[in-house]
């Protein structure tokens, strides 16, 4: 389902600039660079998938009502925090595969991200099948209460 921000994103693209995209591109490129030194240390780089718990599913994250949460670093957007993690694998074009890896104090789900080498999607989908079999985190489910 599309919301109005996403609607509203796609509308402001298409003021980017041609100059604007290739200095994009750029950064984008040092991204890359830097995904790329590390890989010369680690097969696979581990971190949260999501800066916060999942959503209590009363919570409708697909809209533009979607709530305001309180950091450490003080009140962002959801969406802010949810996309913080996963977009510079993203923006290197990595792979990723998000596992779940316990749960908040709150008792929601929290989401571990394993990114690999370009084109090694294989490392990272065993290293992901070696954390389930160790950990039992895909196998729990929160509980989930009627709505009043």
């Amino acid at each position: 389902m599309y919301t109005d921000s996403n609607k509203a994103q796609w509308d402001a693209a298409r003021y980017v600039s041609a100059a604007d995209y290739v200095q994009a591109q750029r950064v984008r490129r040092f991204i890359i660079r830097d995904f790329e030194k590390a890989y010369e240390q680690v097969d696979v780089i581990l971190s949260p998938s999501t800066g916060v718990e999942a959503n209590p599913i009363q919570e409708d994250v697909l809209t533009d009502r979607a709530p305001m949460r309180e950091v450490p670093a003080g009140n962002i957007t959801l969406w802010e925090i949810l996309w913080r993690m996963p977009s510079p694998g993203n923006l290197a074009g990595v792979p990723a595969l998000a596992l779940p890896c316990g749960v908040s104090a709150a008792g929601l789900p929290l989401g571990l991200q394993i990114m690999g080498r370009h084109w090694d999607e294989a490392t990272v989908y065993r290293v992901g099948a070696a954390y389930e079999q160790a950990t039992d985190w895909h196998t729990r489910r929160p509980e989930i209460s009627p709505k009043a």
